[in-house]
């Protein structure tokens, strides 16, 4: 099932102010042996790297974190593609990496669907459908992710969320709090829907990935999408000792980061066979 977007009026979610809480662009040529990609939006060009897994019929779509570029991940790039067994594109943001234009709450979702049909380019370029489409949102990333997740339920075949929120308005709350700015949670346009109403329709297995001491986005609030998911298969991993940036990192030392992504996606694969005739 689709939906339709969320109404588009104007309120301080997308306010200059907010956005400068929200989003620290950075350009980047960069590309680190990843094949650079382009896809046209309204008004902008969004920039990324794509890496393909010659025999994988998957996909990981990955959107980073609000100070991060597609190219900081490049290094991790295979590391996803086994694990998962899949194509990786990493994507940016409009005013990130290649991209042209200004980031914005509403641009990021909109733009976030048209790099989800130009899946569809990708697809002609393997030599091959995508029979498995993964979506991963890292941080701020959890936004377009759990949106697509919510707006192409019927294409979207499993949803990673790394250190996700589950409501951006308290996000930018802190942020203002931790700058010393005088305000509180953006006002928001009726009919607004955040993460953590987007995720009571996602029904697709989803795994929630988080670390325990994370003081940006609190393990509470992981916690708080996953008891709010609709999936029957779900999973929350919390990883002791890793706060916000550190998470991968503090994780792979023990291999709970990408084991937790092996064993989920084997949990995928079952659910996949167990639906064939």
């Amino acid at each position: 099932m689709q939906h339709n977007n969320a109404s588009n009026q104007t309120s301080t979610i997308n306010s200059p102010e907010t956005q400068s809480l929200i989003f620290f662009p950075r350009y980047c040529e960069a590309s680190n042996g990843l094949e650079p990609t382009k896809v046209d939006v309204d008004g902008a060009e969004i920039g990324g790297l794509w890496l393909e897994r010659k025999g994988s019929d998957g996909v990981l779509l990955f959107f980073h974190g609000n100070g991060e570029v597609a190219a900081d991940w490049s290094s991790l790039a295979e590391s996803y593609a086994s694990a998962l067994n899949v194509s990786v594109w990493f994507v940016d943001y409009r005013g990130y990496g290649r991209s042209t234009g200004a980031p914005s709450y509403n641009a990021m979702l909109a733009d976030a669907e048209c790099i989800f049909n130009a899946l569809a380019d990708r697809e002609s370029a393997h030599g091959s459908s995508f029979c498995r489409r993964f979506v991963f949102g890292r941080s701020i990333g959890s936004v377009p992710a759990i949106h697509l997740a919510w707006r192409f339920s019927g294409s979207v075949d499993a949803l990673i969320v790394d250190s996700g929120l589950s409501h951006i308005t308290e996000l930018v709350r802190r942020f203002r709090e931790r700058r010393n700015l005088p305000g509180g949670a953006p006002d928001v346009p009726e009919g607004f829907l955040d993460n953590i109403d987007k995720l009571k329709e996602c029904a697709m297995p989803t795994l929630f990935l988080h670390g325990a001491e994370d003081t940006l986005i609190p393990i509470s609030e992981a916690q708080e999408n996953y008891r709010a998911s609709a999936a029957a298969v779900k999973r929350i991993v919390e990883i002791p000792g890793a706060g916000h940036n550190d998470l991968i990192f503090r994780a792979r030392q023990e291999d709970l980061y990408f084991g937790a992504i092996r064993s989920f996606a084997w949990s995928v694969a079952g659910m996949a066979d167990a639906n064939r005739i």
